[in-house]
């Protein structure tokens, strides 16, 4: 028997459960999203986007924005 072990944080607003070992990559990649296209906010704080093995942790609060163009 095996045990997957998941976290719980929330993104955009909304709970998930991701794979213990996951990171801000992983995550873009699950979402299916291109980092060019978006801005990321971990905890309140911005993100440098040429940094995303940064590993998340429980209860961690991620907002994934994406640029609109339009006139």
């Amino acid at each position: 028997m095996s045990i997957i072990l998941s976290k719980r944080m929330l993104v955009n607003g909304k709970i998930i459960d991701l794979l213990e070992n996951s990171d801000l990559g992983k995550l873009i990649q699950n979402f299916k999203i291109n980092p060019s296209t978006i801005a990321i906010m971990l905890n309140g704080e911005i993100i440098d986007k040429t940094n995303l093995k940064i590993k998340l942790k429980e209860n961690d609060e991620i907002e994934l924005i994406k640029f609109v163009g339009g006139g």
